[in-house]
């Protein structure tokens, strides 16, 4: 808990981001950790006139930011989160072969070891298809 409140104590300064992001990249480079797939909840298909600049602009219009936490999943190329509560994220991941994928978690700046053990990892595709609507594709 103490480790907890002094990781949200630091959690969501510039530095802190940064920090995360090189220590993971070299912690995979060295082989200690390693994350070649693609995370689960499988939400659609991003309509193909729909680029990869203008997914991100519309994700941050309703209030989603660059997720600077988190694994990079197998051929992701935009991965951004909307906190919720302070606590949670909803967490959504674009792919360059268009698949679009998200779930519902413990925000990592906030509860850093809850999040990396999953200890609350959902699916909420009732939630994305709502915020997606009229941007994912009808095939499948």
């Amino acid at each position: 808990m103490i480790f907890e409140h002094f990781w949200e104590a630091i959690g969501r300064t510039n530095f802190s981001r940064k920090g995360y992001s090189w220590f993971r990249d070299l912690l995979i480079k060295a082989r200690i950790l390693t994350h070649n797939h693609r995370q689960e909840f499988h939400i659609g298909w991003l309509k193909k006139n729909i680029s990869k600049e203008d997914f991100r602009s519309f994700l941050k219009k309703k209030g989603y930011e660059e997720s600077f936490y988190s694994w990079i999943d197998k051929d992701e190329i935009l991965g951004m989160r909307k906190i919720d509560s302070k606590i949670y994220q909803y967490h959504i991941r674009l792919f360059k072969d268009g698949e679009v994928r998200g779930h519902y978690e413990y925000a990592p700046d906030r509860y850093p070891l809850r999040h990396y053990f999953s200890s609350r990892f959902e699916e909420r595709r009732k939630y994305f298809l709502e915020l997606l609507k009229g941007k994912l594709s009808e095939i499948l």
